[in-house]
């Protein structure tokens, strides 16, 4: 007499679920028994031939199923018959942002180098980024999502605000080295600004983007 595990992976993330299913013979009669070391591993309806673990703490298990059977065909047993199976079940950290440092629109995501296996990926919308340090972001909110290299996932929220510019009060453009040129602090942050300067008359002297500073 022979029992088995059915399970559709044997790895799973902290706080996945993952269904497990006791199969035997179609003759025999029997009940189900699951238990688990260490026992750390979270077990539902223990007593029921489909049970589900829980990833509550990462680490490495063995998932036992002790079958009762009480009957083989049309025999009943004058002493049941324990049958057992095991599965290994493994359970991995979910990755974890520690902080993220915004500088214009740029943002550089912190995060913990121990919480699973390299390599770690960065995911905002549709983009997979390869590497913690994001460029060109335009201003406004994001999600984004961590992997490691076991699959596993989870996210931070963060925002890129808009970047002070701050212009010089004056320059004189008379080509004797000082102050020649207007120059506006953080203007490469908005690259497509229109910036246009007027003389006291209303005269409109010059008009360039904020990329030709």
């Amino acid at each position: 007499m022979e029992i088995n595990i059915i399970a559709p992976k044997s790895e799973i993330c902290r706080g996945e679920s993952l269904s497990l299913q006791g199969s035997a013979n179609n003759n025999l009669t029997w009940t189900a028994q699951w238990t688990a070391l260490p026992t750390e591993l979270g077990i539902n309806s223990s007593t029921a031939k489909t049970t589900a673990v829980n990833g509550t703490t990462d680490g490495n298990f063995d998932v036992t199923l002790s079958a009762s059977v009480t009957k083989s065909g049309s025999v009943i047993l004058a002493t049941p018959l324990v049958c057992t199976a095991k599965i290994p079940i493994t359970v991995h950290p979910n990755p974890v942002i520690t902080d993220i440092f915004t500088t214009g629109r740029a943002a550089t995501i912190l995060y913990d180098q121990q919480s699973g296996t390299a390599p770690f990926t960065f995911n905002i919308g549709n983009t997979v980024y390869q590497h913690n340090e994001l460029f060109d972001l335009p201003i406004g909110e994001y999600r984004v999502e961590i992997q490691n290299a076991e699959g596993c996932k989870s996210f931070r929220m963060f925002t890129i605000v808009p970047t002070p510019i701050i212009p010089d009060k004056f320059f004189s453009p008379n080509n004797d080295g000082v102050n020649d040129r207007w120059n506006v602090v953080d203007i490469e942050f908005y690259p497509n600004a229109d910036i246009q300067i007027f003389d006291r008359f209303g005269k409109q002297l010059i008009r360039y983007k904020g990329s030709d500073l």
